[in-house]
């Protein structure tokens, strides 16, 4: 791409616009610039208020144990520090309207800018399989709700459905291993739904992904989720509820299937609103805007 890269412990930054950092405490300190300073909020750790009760029940060592030990220092040292260090930056930019809600009020300077995706590329590359399937998208842990989803799948064995997982196998969900990027879309495009059950989350990027490539997916209802404001998403919060809402999809499916291809356009249409196309002019307007923050 052409883009220097060093190292050092300490960066001097002086012919840039903008300084655009992803925001962590502290680390920011390491690079002196003499422009305008954004700070992203893309970490579950400044936005707790947007993640799923078991992680706001969770105490100290809990956290350390499913989320690690580095976002949960940040998750502390933000609740009593960073609120505080993030109004010496010149704006902040966050990439979910849940996040927004969250700190309106902080900064004179808040963008919403989101993440994207190529909806051209995601789009339905091939035939959904004959027997119907369920896929588990990212890594096979906690924060991802894996648990949730091998109970699910489960409580579901005796119902003819096939259930994948990147990753390894876990009875009874078989697991496909590393998917390579190019070769993800075929595989989400293959499957009749998939499930997210994450208990953590910043966006959702795999969920605008999967719902680009027609096929529907199941998430848990936490205001990271909600924020994406995708009105054909797919909200469970129990196994029971995913269980249900699996069987719910497979009727369509098995009932002539002209009801589950009608869902299946539909989430593509509302999720197209995230292609890069559509998003990647705000962030060029959000730069511009911040470089002329210091002509004030």
């Amino acid at each position: 791409l052409g883009i220097d890269y060093y190292e050092s412990w300490f960066h001097k930054v002086r012919d840039a616009d903008v300084a655009y950092f992803t925001y962590a405490p502290i680390i920011h300190k390491f690079f002196h610039v003499e422009t305008p300073r954004i700070a992203g909020i893309h970490n579950f750790s400044f936005a707790l208020e947007l993640q799923h009760e078991d992680v706001k029940r969770a105490n100290l060592i809990e956290l350390i144990k499913k989320a690690g030990l580095i976002p949960t220092a940040a998750l502390i040292y933000h609740k009593y520090f960073g609120l505080n260090e993030l109004k010496h930056f010149d704006a902040i930019h966050v990439i979910n309207k849940a996040i927004l809600n969250l700190y309106h009020g902080l900064h004179n300077d808040i963008f919403y800018a989101p993440l994207w995706i190529y909806a051209d590329k995601c789009k339905q590359s091939s035939e959904k399989s004959e027997r119907f399937t369920v896929l588990f998208l990212g890594r096979q842990s906690w924060i991802k709700g894996f648990d949730i989803y091998v109970k699910v799948a489960e409580a579901l064995r005796d119902r003819g459905i096939e259930f994948l997982s990147t990753g390894r196998s876990v009875r009874p969900v078989k697991g496909l291993g590393f998917i390579p990027e190019e070769e993800l879309v075929k595989y989400v495009s293959k499957a009749h739904v998939v499930v997210i059950p994450s208990r953590i989350d910043t966006f959702g990027l795999a969920i605008v992904e999967s719902m680009v490539c027609e096929t529907p997916v199941i998430t848990t209802p936490i205001l990271a989720h909600k924020g994406l404001e995708l009105q054909s998403l797919i909200y469970a919060n129990s196994v029971e509820e995913f269980a249900k809402k699996i069987l719910e999809i497979k009727d369509l499916w098995e009932s002539g299937r002209e009801g589950y291809y009608r869902l299946s356009k539909r989430v593509r249409e509302d999720a197209v609103k995230y292609d890069v196309n559509k998003v990647f002019p705000t962030y060029e307007q959000t730069f511009f805007k911040v470089a002329k923050l210091w002509e004030r």
